[in-house]
This record gives structure tokens, sequence and C-alpha cells, in this order.
């Protein structure tokens, strides 16, 4: 018998949280589901724990990548390997609600069949609001997760995997080298998930919780993530680009979605390069989206006036 629930666990270096973390799936009170954890090269003792809980449950399948492939490589190992009939993205440091997969089974039921399935997730420092306060269909679904807002985080929803394997399938199709990418690369694959979505449906319910970690690499502010940030970032800005330039996309609802998705990924990207001590590594590419011609004027002038404070007390003003 195939598995309802397949939850996917991206593992990278997370020995003080993994445990909790895979009991939450365990410990659910929906037993039909597969847990996938996908060990992408740690260096820690978090993969030897994950063995350890493999044992004790069958329903336990791990992976190791061979190299370190980043969080976006790793995602679309474990959704390629799921066998359920839904699948859930959980990170190695966050939990879910012991009741969250009955939840999702139970709202199928009532409402039928979703390609996504949106529930809150219990955050301690961000009220993250619910997109899905009534079900959204076809190309409102696209709209809503980034047209009016950039929601593009792949945690706290549910997707259909006949849905999510066509979405890293169009994926793979437009991009046949995953990038390594750290940061904001859920975005890549949600926008394909909600371009491949039929219908989306929300239970208005904290089911995913969200752990502050703050020995994670996202959390981190030393140089070399600065920098991680930066280049994952420009590619990231890159692909969405070529994306843009494709005549598939070039259609209405699409063409909005990308062009907020690029304007917010390069409002982040000067961001980072103004609270970067290696500022003066990517002066071309700052003046080229300050001054780019979809900028608003009074965006262009904030940057402005921030970038040369920056530059006039040598750093020591950031803000």
């Amino acid at each position: 018998m195939h598995p309802h629930f397949s939850i996917i666990i991206p593992l990278y270096n997370t020995e003080k949280h993994i445990q909790k973390c895979l009991q939450s799936c365990t410990d659910q009170t929906f037993k039909n589901l597969e847990i996938i954890v996908v060990d992408d090269y740690s260096g820690d003792a978090s993969i030897n724990l994950a063995h350890q809980a493999a044992k004790q449950d069958s329903r336990i399948r791990i992976i190791q990548n061979k190299t370190n492939l980043g969080t976006l490589a790793t995602r679309l190992i474990g959704g390629g390997e799921a066998k359920g009939k839904y699948v859930i993205f959980l990170d190695s440091d966050d939990e879910l609600s012991l009741q969250c997969c009955e939840k999702i089974y139970q709202t199928l039921q009532q409402k039928g069949d979703a390609d996504i399935v949106e529930f809150g997730i219990q955050h301690s420092i961000i009220d993250l609001p619910y997109l899905l306060v009534s079900p959204s269909y076809n190309q409102d679904i696209l709209r809503t997760f980034f047209e009016e807002k950039m929601m593009g985080y792949v945690c706290g929803r549910t997707y259909s995997a006949i849905c999510l394997h066509k979405a890293i399938s169009t994926l793979q199709f437009y991009q046949p080298q995953i990038p390594h990418l750290v940061f904001y690369e859920d975005n890549l694959l949600m926008f394909f998930i909600t371009l491949c979505a039929k219908k989306a449906i929300g239970i208005q319910q904290k089911l995913y919780v969200y752990t502050f970690n703050k020995g994670s690499i996202t959390q981190s502010k030393d140089l070399p993530t600065h920098i991680k940030k930066l280049q994952d970032t420009q590619t990231l800005i890159k692909i969405f680009e070529t994306l843009s330039q494709s005549k598939e996309f070039q259609v209405s609802h699409v063409e909005k979605s990308l062009k907020n998705i690029l304007s917010i990924l390069e409002r982040n990207f000067i961001l980072e390069c103004r609270f970067s001590p290696n500022f003066f590594v990517y002066p071309i590419s700052v003046m080229k989206i300050i001054f780019h011609k979809k900028t608003l004027y009074i965006e262009k002038s904030k940057f402005i006036i921030k970038i040369f404070i920056y530059l006039a007390t040598f750093g020591k003003i950031k803000k």
C-alpha cells in the first residue's frame, strides 16, 4: 500500500534539532505516511541520528547526496522519490503539529482533492498571514502567491504528488542544471508549483512549527554567508529574467508575477549589498538594478540616499 503522505526533510548539519523533527513525523496521529530524509552531505552527527531513527521506524527512508548540492537540489531529489499521494516539505530544524497530516486528510475529504493545501506556520518572530482564506483556482493561484505578495516558501503547505512532479519536470526542462542554492530558492520551485496547480485550498490552523535556529546558515551574518546570499540572489535573478523572456511565460498573469518576483529579489540584493562588508564586489550589479527602468522613482531615491550615507560614513551607518 502506498503512503498517503510523503514528508520530505532536507538534512544539513542540524544535529541539535533532527531528533525532534523526526519525532514530530513518526508520532503523527495519521499513520499512513513515509518520511524521506535527504542528507546534503552533513558534517555533523545529524545523519547518524537520522539512521538511528530509521532503525526504529521503517517508514523513514534516508538518501545521502555524495556532495553538497544545496537546498533546492536536495528538495527536488526528495520530491522525485516521494511515493505518497501528497507531499509535505519540512526543514530539519522545524517540526509538524502531531495532528498535521490528520487535519490535512480531513480537509481534503471535506473539500475534495487539491493541488495545494496551505496551513499556518507557528513563527515566534513573524506573524505569517493565511493566503488561502477561500479556495483559489487555475491562474488565480499564481496571482495569490506572487502577484500581490511574495509568499514563495514551500513549507507550511501540502502538494499533490501529481502537481509537484509536473512542477519539478517543468523546472528541470527550463533549468537542466540545478544550481547550488540555499537562499530564496523556494521561490523557484514554488513558482512552478503554482503554475501547474489547478486548485488550492487552506486550513486556518497553524500546523507547522518554525524553530528559530541561530546555528542555521539562513540566520548567520558572517561574510561567507553574505557573499553566498548575494550569489544566490544574483543566480535567481538571472533565472527569472531568462524565464520572463520565454514566449511560454509572456502571458499577462505570469508576466506580472515574474515582475514582482524580480522586483523583490532585486531589492533583497541591494539591501544585502548595503549590509555586506564586501559591498564593493557588486557595484555594477547594484547600479544596474537601481537605475533599471522597472524600479520606481521613489525606490531609486531611497536606495541612492541609503547607499550614499553608507559610503560617506565608510560603512558605519547602514540604515
